[in-house]
């Protein structure tokens, strides 16, 4: 069995699908009971509990569990306070980590966050490589910092109790089903920029391209990322954090050109307006990813291009769909 903690999540939909269709018993975890929804759907065991909970860990098997997958994570856009930070991600990880250990569980895999280089994304250092040690200050700082002591944590585990320990660092992680925009605390939600421009592609609808528009963004597709964690729950004797990306970079051209391609009907394209005038803040990063792919055997299967042509096969599909959170007037059309 593997045992997927944040199962209900987004990332966690789609690796907890892709491990039961390769064959894996799985136990789908998450703290929300919307998650049973989904795991019915597909024929997945669906366990509701919080990991910051010690005695919520009694309802978990204890044998015959081949791996730990840990995907919890909090919406860093919701502002969290401090305290919620380490309780979710610093002793919810210390759980997990006991559990492994007084269960005889050989294998943890843990996602952290690309935040940890946000000082980095500068074209002098990409590849960012995950040696390359950031610094960084401001209201995420927390939650670098929360993400940061995890994978010491899971470091030590190794060292100490011979608990195979990786950590995949992810990029932007993209997908049907992920909560990409701005999200308040009442449930009202600014889209992101790629959630826009769908929606003016699928209408039709002149696209604005901001600024020199010269930085490029490594964007990974979900199922690629659920792809590289199977393989690490396969392998053998490794240990370690690792960048989960697909390294390369798209310019927000390139991507409004693909989306323009994959979701405008062929009566009504829409067309690229170049705004120069309107400065561009957003900063290029592009991760080395060769530890990776050597380690795990693995490559990224999906192009930008492709991911957004299954992207909108999700969308209709509509089979990984999770926008509880969102207020119904607020979401986007698509969804």
């Amino acid at each position: 069995m593997v045992v997927v903690f944040g199962g209900s999540g987004f990332v966690g939909r789609y690796l907890s699908y892709q491990l039961t269709k390769q064959g894996y018993e799985v136990l789908c975890v998450g703290k929300s009971k919307n998650g049973n929804k989904f795991c019915d759907e597909n024929g997945i065991q669906f366990l509701q509990m919080d990991i910051t909970r010690k005695e919520d860990f009694a309802k978990l098997p204890i044998k015959n569990i081949e791996a730990v997958v840990h995907l919890v994570a909090l919406i860093v856009e919701l502002n969290p306070s401090t305290e919620s930070l380490l309780n979710n991600i610093i002793f919810g990880t210390f759980n997990v980590l006991e559990y492994c250990k007084n269960n005889n569980i050989k294998k943890v895999i843990n996602t952290s966050s690309h935040k940890v280089y946000c000082d980095l994304w500068k074209p002098e250092f990409l590849p960012i490589k995950v040696n390359q040690a950031g610094k960084f200050s401001g209201h995420a700082s927390p939650y670098i910092l929360s993400k940061m002591a995890a994978e010491e944590l899971i470091k030590f585990y190794y060292e100490e109790y011979g608990i195979e320990g990786i950590t995949f660092r992810l990029t932007g992680v993209k997908g049907y089903g992920e909560i990409i925009g701005s999200l308040g605390e009442d449930g009202s939600y600014k889209k992101s920029a790629i959630e826009c421009f769908i929606e003016k592609a699928i209408r039709g609808e002149q696209i604005e391209i901001w600024g020199k528009h010269t930085a490029k963004r490594d964007h990974i597709y979900v199922k690629d990322v659920a792809d590289c964690i199977i393989e690490s729950i396969k392998s053998k004797g490794k240990s370690g954090v690792y960048n989960l990306a697909s390294g390369q970079g798209v310019t927000i051209e390139d991507e409004a050109k693909v989306i323009i391609e994959g979701f405008s009907s062929k009566e009504n394209i829409s067309e690229l307006c170049y705004r120069p005038e309107i400065e561009d803040t957003t900063p290029s990063w592009i991760y080395d990813i060769s530890d990776t792919t050597k380690a795990f055997d693995w490559q990224p299967k999906y192009s930008y291009k492709e991911m957004i042509v299954d992207y909108k096969k999700e969308s209709e599909s509509k089979r990984f769909a999770h926008y509880h959170y969102v207020k119904k007037e607020d979401r986007p059309t698509y969804w």
